[in-house]
């Protein structure tokens, strides 16, 4: 009241607005505290100026989420600037704390494997945005599609063309696919199939070990008629395989991928649609958030998928019968 000049009347007053708006804490015995500002309050600190993404490649999928912000971030006079580390963690991280130095940006992360303890102790993890996966222990926002959705819907229609040999070809290096191989098991698992290791192979997402898993795959299930895959890439490998062992993809096998790219259409491939779009639209909204308040949610954000049908899964020659 003395520095101020004023009552003590409107000093109470005025604390009790702060506590109010939510930026001090009263405690009795311990006093008061700041605690920051309340929705709606922006806390202070550099304006927005930088979005960065860090991807893993400019691959169909990515490089069309990448396309998409940037129309998004040059509307909004935001710069978007683009990394790629090539699934090399050590690079991913010297990538990070590059990025992440100017606390003028926040940074889009497409992580791999599973040691993310640096990144849960970062400062700049309230300014980080985790896309296509999920890591434990950081207070990040996380945007995932609906796997669960995505790959129980492909399980369905392939048992309702009359499919009981079901394989998948997963990937053990990203959370996205470890949660496509656990909503593999759980879809057989409700239409009353029992999940067999045989039909599994690890292709980690790319075109040659996903053909020479499914190889193994065939080479020990013959019976095997369909074969889900954790992404496009993997089922590229899978027709590729059936190509080299004589057999039609579709008539001898179905084969269906996940991420729906733009090749996938062209050649007839039943995929998931991971609506890249709507994966923009969250990291906006995101970015307008964090505008707005200095903040943003620390949830996973699940984004609907959609299936599209494709000549390349077809009944088996029994339903047809």
């Amino acid at each position: 009241a003395l520095e101020m000049g004023t009552s003590h009347l409107t000093i109470r007053k005025a604390l009790a607005l702060l506590v109010k708006e939510g930026w001090i804490q009263r405690e009795p015995g311990v006093g008061t505290t700041v605690t920051g500002p309340l929705e709606g309050v922006r806390a202070a600190g550099p304006p927005l100026s930088r979005l960065a993404l860090l991807l893993e490649e400019a691959d169909d999928y990515f490089a069309r989420i990448a396309n998409l912000l940037e129309a998004e971030c040059r509307r909004r006079d935001v710069a978007l600037e683009l990394y790629c580390h090539h699934r090399d963690v050590t690079l991913l991280h010297d990538q990070f704390i590059r990025a992440s130095r100017d606390e003028g940006a926040l940074v889009a992360i497409v992580p791999v494997g599973r040691d993310y303890h640096w990144l849960g102790a970062h400062t700049a993890a309230p300014r980080t945005i985790i896309l296509d996966g999920t890591v434990e222990g950081v207070a990040a926002p996380q945007i995932v599609s609906d796997d669960t959705s995505g790959i129980s819907g492909l399980i369905r229609y392939l048992v309702n063309m009359g499919h009981r040999v079901i394989a998948h070809i997963g990937a053990e290096s990203k959370s996205s696919g470890r949660a496509r191989k656990q909503a593999y098991t759980e879809a057989l698992q409700h239409v009353g199939l029992p999940p067999d290791p045989t039909l599994y192979g690890n292709g980690d997402f790319l075109v040659e070990p996903s053909s020479q898993a499914f190889s193994r795959i065939i080479e020990a299930r013959p019976d095997c008629t369909a074969c889900v895959c954790a992404n496009d890439y993997a089922a590229f490998g899978v027709v590729q395989e059936l190509n080299r062992r004589g057999l039609a993809v579709g008539r001898d096998v179905s084969v269906a991928g996940y991420g729906n790219y733009d090749i996938s259409e062209a050649i007839g491939l039943t995929s998931v649609d991971q609506q890249p779009h709507r994966i923009c639209d969250q990291v906006m909204h995101l970015v307008d958030e964090y505008t707005r308040h200095g903040r943003m949610p620390a949830e996973v954000l699940t984004i609907p998928v959609e299936l599209r049908i494709r000549r390349s899964c077809a009944p088996t020659r029994d339903s047809e019968e």
